[in-house]
């Protein structure tokens, strides 16, 4: 069972990491377009 439970932790932080890329990237984005707004 760990063998297999291992795998899943691994994808659990790639995930987690993968999410947060994308929560700070469109925190950029949304800066750029503010910024572009005023």
């Amino acid at each position: 069972l760990q063998e297999y439970d291992e795998p899943k932790r691994l994808a659990a932080d790639s995930n987690s990491a993968f999410a947060k890329l994308l929560s700070d990237a469109n925190i950029h984005l949304s800066d750029i377009g503010s910024i572009n707004l005023s």
